[in-house]
C-alpha cells in the first residue's frame, strides 16, 4: 500500500529505561511537520542489513514536559528478544541518519468532551497514554490514570506520568503481584466515563470481556493494542493458490512482511490486529493458527477460517492462503 512519506534525520536517541529508547525525528530541512492529535502514530521504514524492508507503527508521544516544537516528532521503542525492528533501532539507529516516516495516522484518538476520562496503560503501552494524559491535564479535565507494569524501574516515563497527575496516578506492580480487576474497576466508575486503554492482548481482551458483562457502551471503549514479538520462532511456507507462489516466513518476520517483501502486493493498515484490512481467507493450514488479533470473531479463530497476517503465525510448515 501507498502512504505519503516524509523524510526525516535521527537528531538523537536516548535511554528511558533498560529496554525503552526514545527516538527524537527532525524535519531533515528544518520544515515543519505535520500536526498531530493525542493517539496518533508514525510508521517508520527501514532496510536492515540485507536490504529486507522493515514496516513498524510507533506512537507519537510529544515532548518530555510541553509540546515539541512543530519540526521535531519523538517515538519510543521496546527493545524484544526477537525483534527484527527493535533490535535495529537500539543497536543500528544513530543521530544524523535519514529514515523516511509516514505522515501521522490517528486510529485511537482522544475524543473532546467534558465526559470523565480513564486512562489505562500496560508496559510500552504508555506510549500512545501519554500524549492523552499530557492532553488532558494541560486543559484541565478531568482524568483517572492507571498505569501497569513491572516495576518503576521498568516502566518508561513513569515519573512523567506522576509528575502530570500531581501523583493521583495508580501505578500496578506485577512484581509485587498487583493487578488490574477490571470488573471492580466497571463497578467503581460512572456510566459516562470514556477508557481509552493500550496494553498487551490479554489486558485488551480482559477489559473487552468486562465491558460486555456490564453492559458497556462499547462506543466509550476505545482500545489500542501492542503485540511483544511472538515466541514461535519456527518459519513457514505461505502457498499462494490464486497465483500459485511459495513464500517462506522466516521466524523473525511476520507473513506481511515476508509477502511485502516478495513484492506481492496486499491489503494492510494498522499491523496491529486491530483493524482486519490484512485478512485472509485460509484454504489449507497443517498445523494450529495462533491467533494474535482482536479484530476476528471466535468463531473465525476457531474454525481458523481467517487469519490477520499481521500478527498472527502458523504452528506447522505449511499454510494456502486465497491469493
Amino acid at each position: 500500500m501507498a502512504f505519503q512519506t516524509i523524510n526525516v534525520t535521527v537528531s538523537s536517541v536516548k535511554a528511558v529505561t533498560t529496554d525503552v529508547r526514545e527516538v527524537r525525528l527532525s524535519s531533515s530541512e528544518g520544515q515543519l511537520l505535520p500536526e498531530y492529535g493525542p493517539g496518533a502514530h508514525t510508521m517508520l521504514f527501514l532496510r536492515d542489513d540485507d536490504g529486507t524492508l522493515l514496516v513498524r507503527h510507533y506512537s507519537l508521544i510529544g515532548g518530555d514536559t510541553q509540546d515539541d516544537p512543530r519540526n521535531v516528532w519523538r517515538i519510543a521503542v521496546k527493545r524484544e528478544q526477537y525483534g527484527q525492528t527493535s533490535n535495529y533501532i537500539h543497536t543500528q539507529l544513530q543521530p544524523g541518519m535519514s529514515v523516511q516516516v509516514s505522515v501521522p495516522v490517528n486510529a485511537f484518538p482522544l475524543e473532546r468532551n467534558n465526559a470523565p476520562t480513564l486512562l489505562i496503560a500496560g508496559g510500552i503501552g504508555i506510549t500512545p497514554i501519554l500524549s492523552m494524559l499530557r492532553s488532558l491535564t494541560k486543559r484541565s479535565k478531568p482524568v483517572r490514570m492507571i498505569y501497569c507494569g513491572l516495576n518503576d524501574q521498568n516502566m518508561a516515563y513513569h515519573n512523567e506520568v506522576r509528575t502530570l497527575t500531581n501523583s493521583k496516578a495508580e501505578f500496578l506492580y506485577s512484581e509485587q503481584q498487583q493487578r488490574l480487576h477490571f470488573s471492580q474497576l466497571f463497578n467503581e466508575i460512572s456510566s459516562d466515563t470514556h477508557i481509552y486503554i493500550c496494553g498487551p492482548l490479554p489486558m485488551i481482551e480482559s477489559c473487552i470481556t468486562a465491558a460486555k458483562q456490564f453492559n458497556w457502551p462499547l462506543q466509550q471503549l476505545h482500545y489500542e493494542l501492542f503485540l511483544a514479538n511472538n515466541p514461535l520462532r519456527d518459519g513457514f511456507d505461505v502457498y499462494l493458490q490464486k497465483s500459485r507462489k511459495t513464500v517462506h516466513v522466516h521466524g523473525n518476520t511476520s507473513i506481511l512482511d515476508a509477502l511485502n517483501n516478495a513484492n506481492i502486493d496486499v491489503l494492510w493498515d494498522c499491523r496491529r490486529g486491530e483493524c482486519g484490512v490484512c485478512a485472509q481467507h485460509v484454504i489449507d493450514a497443517d498445523g494450529p493458527i495462533v491467533h494474535r488479533d482482536v479484530c476476528l470473531d471466535d468463531d473465525d479463530k476457531n474454525k481458523s477460517a481467517s487469519v490477520c497476517i499481521c500478527v498472527s503465525r502458523l504452528k506447522g510448515k505449511k499454510i494456502t492462503l486465497d491469493l
